[in-house]
C-alpha cells in the first residue's frame, strides 16, 4: 500500500464546509422521513397498493444500509473528497428522476437509485470534516454540528414531508434536493479539501459478502412484522444475512488489507460508541414508532399525534445543537451518558406513570432529550479512528444506527402486537439505559 498526499485544506471559513456537508447529511435523513406522510397522496396519484407504497419507502432503506460500509472502503481508497461530490450528484440525479417519475415502478428505481448516493454521501461526508478538522476540540465541534443537522431533518422531515405535499405535491420533496444539493456541491467543492489518499487493495469479496448479510439482515428486519417472522421470505433472507456475515469475518480475518479492519475494534473507546449507537437508534426511533401506534390505537387522528409529537422533536433539534457545544466543551462520552439516561427516565415514566396527557408530555420531552446523543455518538466514534480509516470508520457507525433503527421497530412493533404498549416503553428505557453504559465505555480512560 503507498500513500499519496494532496490537498488538504482550503482558504474558506470552517463554517462553510460544515455547512456544505451538513447540507448533505440534511437531505439525506429528511428523505427517509419526509416521505412517510407523503405516501397517501402517492397512493392517490399513481394507483399505488400497499405493497408498492412499502417498497418505495424500503427500497431506498435497503440499498442505504447494505451499501454503507463498501462505499466507507471505497471513500478511503479513491478519496472522501472524489466520492462525495460524485455521489451528491449522483444522489441529485435520483432526486430528479423521483420528482418526474411516471409509474410506481419507476419511483422505487429511483429511491434505490438515490440510497446508492446517499450510502456514498454519508461516510464520505463525515470522514471530510474528521480531515478537516485536526484539532480535536474543532473536530468535536464540526461533528456535533453535523450531527445536529442530521438531528433536525429527523425531527423536522414528517412536518415538512406534509407541508410540501399538501401545498406543492409529494414530488417537490424530492425535486427540493435540487437547489439544496446544488448549493452544498458548490460550497463543498470551494472549502473541501482533499484528504490524503489511501492506496489500498480492492476486497472484491468482502463487498460482497458485507452487501449481501447487511441487505439480508435489514430486509429481515423490516420485513418480519409484516410477513410474520417465521414466514419463508423471512427466513430465507436471514439464513442468508447470517451465512453472508460469516463469511464476510472470515474473509475479513483472511485478507491482507481487509475492507473493514477489525483492529478498529480493539479500541474499547471506539466499540463503546458503536454500541452506543445500535442502542440510541434501537430507543428512538422505536420511540418515535411505537408511540405514534399508541397513540393512534387510543383513537388520535394523524394530526392530533403530529401535533403530540411537537415537543419532543422540537426538544431533539434544540437540545441536539447544545450538544455540539457541550461535545466540544467537554468530550463526547459524559454528554452522551446524561443524555441517553434522561432518555431512559422519560420512557420509563410512562410504563410506572400512566400514559396521561400529563405524563406523556413529561415523558415525550425527556425522551426528546435523549434523542439528542447523535453529536456526542458521532463525536465519540471517530475521535477513535484513524484518519487514513476515516471512511470506513463512520460507515460501520451508520451501519449499526441503521441497523438498530430498522431493529428498534421490528422488535417494538412485535412486543406492542404480542405483549403491551408498557413492555414496549420498558424495553426503550433499557435500550436507552444500555447506551448510556456503553457510552462509560468510552469515557474509561483504559478503553483506547
Amino acid at each position: 500500500m503507498t500513500t499519496r498526499t494532496v490537498e488538504t485544506t482550503r482558504s474558506f471559513p470552517p463554517a462553510v464546509a460544515i455547512a456544505a456537508l451538513g447540507a448533505s447529511s440534511f437531505m439525506i435523513t429528511l428523505d427517509a422521513t419526509a416521505l412517510h406522510v407523503a405516501l397517501p397522496t402517492i397512493a392517490e396519484e399513481l394507483g399505488a397498493g400497499l405493497s408498492a407504497l412499502q417498497w418505495i419507502t424500503n427500497a431506498y432503506t435497503l440499498v442505504f444500509a447494505g451499501l454503507l460500509l463498501s462505499s466507507g472502503a471505497l471513500s478511503d481508497r479513491l478519496g472522501a473528497r472524489r466520492v462525495f461530490l460524485a455521489a451528491l450528484l449522483f444522489f441529485l440525479g435520483a432526486s430528479t428522476l423521483c420528482g418526474l417519475a411516471p409509474s410506481t415502478e419507476v419511483l422505487i428505481a429511483a429511491r434505490a437509485i438515490q440510497g446508492i448516493g446517499a450510502a456514498a454521501i454519508l461516510p464520505s461526508s463525515m470522514a471530510l470534516l474528521v480531515h478537516a478538522f485536526p484539532n480535536p476540540k474543532d473536530r468535536a465541534y464540526a461533528l456535533g454540528t453535523w450531527s445536529a443537522i442530521s438531528a433536525v431533518a429527523l425531527v423536522a422531515g414528517p412536518l415538512l414531508g406534509g407541508f410540501l405535499a399538501g401545498t406543492l405535491g409529494w414530488r417537490a420533496i424530492f425535486l427540493l434536493n435540487l437547489p439544496v444539493g446544488l448549493l452544498a456541491y458548490i460550497a463543498a467543492s470551494m472549502s473541501v479539501g482533499n484528504p490524503d489518499q489511501q492506496r489500498r487493495a480492492f476486497d472484491l469479496l468482502g463487498q460482497i459478502f458485507g452487501m449481501v448479510a447487511l441487505i439480508a439482515l435489514v430486509f429481515a428486519a423490516t420485513e418480519g412484522q409484516e410477513l410474520g417472522w417465521m414466514s419463508f421470505p423471512v427466513l430465507a433472507t436471514a439464513v442468508v444475512g447470517v451465512v453472508a456475515l460469516a463469511a464476510f469475518v472470515i474473509t475479513e480475518r483472511r485478507h491482507h488489507d481487509p475492507m473493514l479492519p477489525f483492529q478498529l475494534f480493539r479500541s474499547r473507546a471506539f466499540t463503546g460508541a458503536i454500541m452506543a449507537s445500535f442502542l440510541y437508534n434501537f430507543a428512538y426511533y422505536g420511540a418515535l414508532f411505537s408511540l405514534s401506534i399508541i397513540l393512534q390505537a387510543d383513537g388520535a387522528a394523524p394530526v392530533s399525534v403530529g401535533l403530540k409529537f411537537a415537543p419532543m422533536t422540537a426538544t431533539t433539534a434544540i437540545v441536539a445543537f447544545a450538544i455540539g457545544r457541550m461535545v466540544a466543551k467537554f468530550g463526547a462520552p459524559l454528554p452522551g451518558m446524561v443524555t441517553l439516561s434522561i432518555g431512559a427516565v422519560g420512557a420509563a415514566l410512562m410504563v410506572f406513570g400512566g400514559f396521561t396527557s400529563t405524563i406523556f408530555l413529561l415523558g415525550s420531552l425527556l425522551i426528546g432529550i435523549g434523542g439528542a446523543t447523535l453529536p456526542a455518538i458521532v463525536a465519540a466514534a471517530l475521535e477513535n479512528v484513524p484518519s487514513a480509516r476515516a471512511g470506513v470508520g463512520s460507515a460501520v457507525l451508520n451501519t449499526a444506527r441503521q441497523a438498530g433503527g430498522a431493529f428498534g421497530v421490528a422488535v417494538l412493533g412485535t412486543l406492542i402486537a404480542t405483549a403491551s404498549p408498557s413492555v414496549a416503553l420498558a424495553t426503550i428505557s433499557a435500550s436507552f439505559l444500555l447506551g448510556a453504559i456503553a457510552m462509560k465505555v468510552s469515557l474509561n480512560p483504559a478503553a483506547k
